[in-house]
């Protein structure tokens, strides 16, 4: 449908349905539905620490830093196909990084510096492990396994190293995120206002996300999934695809763990290793994989039930989870996101029917 020949009338508010899309019109004003629900999430989301307390802002600011982690493993999982089982050591490596380096050096904006350095080294270390592996012809199923293989050798060797990681007592005293211009600003980002770093970090990684998916390389990552041999025929290398979007997802895997290690202050080896690296499978299969959205629901939502919850449920809350898991997986295979897609295509034939 072309045109919105078709609406509904509730009140003061008129649906119509244009190019397939819900619109919504109120007198002379008229928005896309998905961009009005976006913007009210997004005032939402700005005004939450003025009405939240303390404990839940810092809930908010872990599933936003794990939404980071969750949309790196959606990139490579969701639109490549290729399941990865040791994403957490890039995570880590992005924590350790920063957090071995704000500790051990004092230059001006070391947390900035720390940030981008995390970002580009985990990006570089994916892509060389991606490229060397599928250069050499080896399945994505025998990758898998060996990811694994990568998060449990990154967290024992965070154990071994200890002069430099802090061993299994971890590392702390990691300074707080803040900028520094010698003579002219110095400035530490509060704790409670970390919330906004993260927020604002979250929203560039989706619309940076958003924009490589809907790129000729996220179009050709989608092809490689559904028949690599059909698009090895059309002339694209998807080796050399792949070896890309893996790079990309834990260059953004180890900014979300550089974003961590700075507002925590404090990591240990368990960052890196196989249970984080389920976890974030997890995020992304409830959330709905191959939707970026998705995984942000996924994982803020599991983080702040698993904090609200599991202290009522303390025998049975992995149980619970468990549970949740299997039914979603058979009655929602798309995730929650899929919801939102059910619903809206459910009120478009209610607009068009009536």
């Amino acid at each position: 449908m072309s045109n919105a020949d078709t609406h509904s009338t509730v009140g003061p508010v008129e649906f119509s349905v244009v190019n397939e899309s819900i619109h919504v019109s109120v007198g002379q004003l008229h928005a896309d539905a998905k961009t009005v629900l976006l913007s009210g999430a997004l005032v939402a989301l700005l005004a939450a620490p003025f009405v939240l307390s303390g404990y839940f802002i810092g809930l908010l600011v872990l599933g936003f830093i794990f939404s980071i982690f969750a949309i790196s493993v959606d990139l490579v999982w969701g639109y490549a196909g290729i399941l990865t089982f040791g994403h957490a050591a890039f995570f880590g490596l992005g924590a350790y990084f920063t957090g071995i380096l704000t500790t051990q050096f004092t230059l001006p904006s070391i947390g900035l510096v720390g940030l981008v350095l995390a970002f580009l080294v985990s990006t570089l270390v994916g892509t060389v492990i991606a490229g060397i592996l599928f250069f050499r012809g080896i399945s994505e199923e025998y990758f898998t396994i060996i990811t694994l293989a990568i998060a449990i050798v990154a967290s024992q060797g965070a154990v071994i190293l200890s002069d430099i990681t802090g061993g299994s007592n971890g590392l702390g005293g990691i300074p707080p995120l803040g900028i520094d211009i010698p003579g002219v600003l110095l400035y530490a980002v509060p704790r409670d206002l970390f919330y906004f770093v993260a927020l604002g970090a979250l929203i560039a990684v989706l619309l940076i996300g958003k924009r490589i998916i809907q790129s000729p390389f996220g179009t050709a990552l989608v092809g490689i999934k559904e028949n690599e041999t059909k698009i090895s025929s059309l002339g694209y290398n998807p080796v050399t695809y792949k070896a890309l979007v893996f790079g990309l997802s834990t260059g953004i895997a180890g900014f979300a763990g550089a974003l961590y290690a700075l507002y925590s202050g404090f990591i240990s080896p368990p960052i890196l290793g196989f249970i984080l690296s389920t976890e974030v499978l997890i995020w992304v299969l409830i959330g709905g994989r191959g939707t970026l959205f998705g995984p942000v629901i996924g994982a803020t939502g599991l983080i702040l039930a698993e904090n609200m919850f599991s202290g009522m449920f303390l025998s049975t809350w992995v149980l619970l989870l468990g549970i949740a898991l299997i039914l979603i997986v058979l009655v929602f295979p798309t995730g929650i996101a899929g919801l939102f897609s059910i619903a809206e295509q459910k009120l478009i034939t209610r607009i068009e029917s009536s």
